[in-house]
């Protein structure tokens, strides 16, 4: 299948729904081996990420070998390889520019609710159960119109892969590809600023994505915790639960108190900022009032930049 556009977009073939299975429950049972994306482009992304080279080298073998009997892409090398989970805590990824010569998203489950890669400028939206799982998303990654990002998840873990092709070059292509990508980049944020104002979607989205939405982290039994939630509630503050008793958060959980040096219970954090008992306050009352400055602050922030 081919989305006839100026822009690549090819439904291709990289593994069987087999080979597919397989990986996703090597993923499964390696969730150490997935941190916590650190940036891309002009936002923090909040999605896992594995670096395959690095942390799962059959994989990425097995998809150098698969790309090289593809006829059009047989000129092209393998430059990164990156499984992708999305979970409940880390639903999504802000829109962004990829700056290769080629994407190709390989889907690797379908059992999930919600997600799926959106192209705005494209006005497409590509989903594992139309490509079909195994099957992959191949763009170009250097057209204006490839500005692309994930929608939230729903329910469930959706696994991908993202690799990217870029083509031998000679000096004067690769002077070329410079600026073009300097073009791309620049105009990244301005688009991403028009998006946020026009599309409730992806501004619903990307409050969590920029950090201005609570992250409370809790645990069952918790009077302390419940007590804080409550008066979040009470006071119409919208904020993110991550349960630390629930098995799929532990990895994040650890690396969340190994970061701030404290597994007191409730944490919130808001960006980069932090708000720890015994650390940050001593009561629950002066923690919410801590949150609720420190929210009034960021919309004060927000307001003044529009």
């Amino acid at each position: 299948m081919m989305w006839k556009n100026k822009m690549v977009w090819e439904n291709i073939n990289i593994f069987s729904k087999e080979e597919a299975k397989k990986i996703e429950n090597l993923f499964e049972t390696n969730l150490h081996q997935f941190g916590l994306t650190v940036n891309h482009g002009s936002f923090r992304l909040s999605v896992y990420e594995s670096t395959l080279n690095d942390t799962f080298p059959e994989i990425h073998k097995l998809i150098v070998n698969k790309i090289k009997k593809i006829p059009k892409l047989k000129d092209y090398n393998v430059t990164r390889s990156a499984g992708l989970r999305y979970t409940k805590d880390a639903p999504s990824m802000p829109h962004h520019y990829d700056g290769d010569d080629y994407t190709i998203l390989i889907f690797i489950n379908d059992n999930y609710e919600g997600s799926g890669t959106v192209f705005p400028l494209l006005k497409k939206t590509a989903h594992a159960s139309e490509f079909g799982v195994g099957n992959a998303l191949l763009f170009s990654g250097r057209k204006i119109k490839s500005w692309h990002g994930a929608l939230p998840l729903k329910s469930g873990v959706r696994y991908t892969i993202n690799v990217r092709l870029n083509k031998k070059k000679n000096f004067f292509l690769m002077v070329k590809s410079f600026f073009k990508l300097l073009i791309l980049f620049a105009i990244e944020p301005i688009i991403n600023k028009y998006e946020r104002r026009h599309n409730k979607e992806i501004k619903d989205t990307e409050k969590i994505i920029m950090k201005t939405v609570p992250i409370v982290f809790s645990m069952k039994g918790c009077p302390h915790c419940d007590n804080l939630k409550n008066q979040l509630k009470e006071s119409n503050i919208e904020f993110k639960e991550i349960d630390t008793d629930d098995k799929e958060n532990e990895v994040l959980y650890e690396s969340f108190s190994k970061k701030v040096g404290s597994d007191f219970l409730p944490a919130v954090i808001i960006g980069k900022k932090a708000f720890l008992p015994d650390k940050s306050f001593k009561t629950i009352d002066d923690g919410v009032n801590m949150i609720k400055e420190y929210l009034q602050e960021l919309s004060d922030r927000e307001n003044h930049l529009d």
